[in-house]
């Protein structure tokens, strides 16, 4: 995709009215919702903004950011793939202290020297597993997103902060390690529900997850919430599509995807030099929204 974009595109150095925009995963409804967010703010400013999918994907990110430093756009807004991908990162400095700003968005790099906006992970982790013990559950179980995201490492945070809050012992295994993938959520849910004490609850740590989680319950002849609970990060038409009652963290990705886009557009119409620039940093809050899912069966049971 890349490629063709590239090619349409020529080497001119000067200011072209173009931003890229790369992102982790375009299957992703959030990603799709940042993406409408990051073109609303640019067509009304007259920029035109090129899209790239990584696809989760270090060496993918790698190739992107190459295209993208000798092609010279006006401004950069990326969601990285791994904070250890360090070849990438140092492609990044490089790329901004040729004076392209770049704005991070829901994912960090190590470095401090980027804008970005992100969200709370860890609060709205916290407040979802705080509301499936509020409901009644003590064995929940946790899909995480990977370990190389600062997402996936403060959503799991926050899950445990919060069984540990209740006093309630953390089962590591129920802890499983998924990808952000629909596929992980799949199997992963698979592997719980076969477990000799299955867990009464399952947080899921995105959307693409739960679809998998979900579809894994269906196959199993499983029920929400009569025989489990759930309550995953995100929305998406495709859940909605699924299940009305399904309880959510919600992230504004459409609003992320401004905030991004107006620091960036800021940034390059004010002219700063990279060396010069105090990096502006937005932390967004999620919200729960309980719909149903969350409750216990035995709840449901007196009821």
């Amino acid at each position: 995709m890349m490629d063709q974009i590239m090619n349409q595109q020529t080497s001119n150095k000067s200011s072209n009215g173009i931003l890229a925009l790369v992102v982790a995963d375009i299957n992703n409804p959030f990603f799709a919702d940042i993406v409408k967010g990051v073109n609303k703010v640019a067509r009304v400013n007259g920029y035109t903004v090129y899209t790239c999918d990584t696809d989760e994907t270090v060496r993918n990110e790698l190739s992107v950011l190459l295209s993208i430093k000798q092609q010279r756009f006006d401004g950069l807004i990326i969601t990285p793939v791994s904070e250890q991908a360090s070849k990438n990162a140092r492609l990044l400095e490089s790329i901004q202290e040729s004076d392209i700003p770049i704005v991070l968005i829901d994912r960090e790099v190590k470095s401090a020297n980027f804008d970005g906006v992100f969200i709370d992970n860890h609060k709205g982790a916290f407040d979802g597993v705080e509301a499936l013990i509020r409901a009644g559950h003590q064995d929940i179980a946790i899909i995480t997103g990977p370990a190389t995201s600062k997402p996936g490492r403060d959503r799991l945070k926050g899950y445990q902060e919060a069984m540990q809050l209740y006093n309630i012992p953390v089962n590591e295994a129920l802890i499983q390690h998924g990808d952000f993938r629909w596929a992980s959520g799949y199997y992963l849910t698979q592997r719980l529900m076969q477990m000799e004490n299955r867990p009464s609850a399952i947080f899921v740590s995105n959307n693409l997850m739960s679809i998998g989680c979900i579809k894994a319950l269906t196959e199993l002849h499983l029920h929400i919430p009569d025989d489990v609970s759930l309550l995953t990060f995100d929305d998406s038409i495709a859940l909605n599509a699924i299940s009305q009652n399904i309880s959510i963290i919600n992230r504004s990705a459409t609003q992320m995807g401004i905030e991004a886009a107006t620091i960036l557009i800021d940034r390059i119409r004010n002219n700063e030099k990279s060396v010069k620039r105090i990096p502006k940093r937005v932390v967004l809050l999620p919200k729960l929204e309980l719909r149903g899912s969350e409750v216990a069966a035995s709840k449901l049971l007196k009821s």
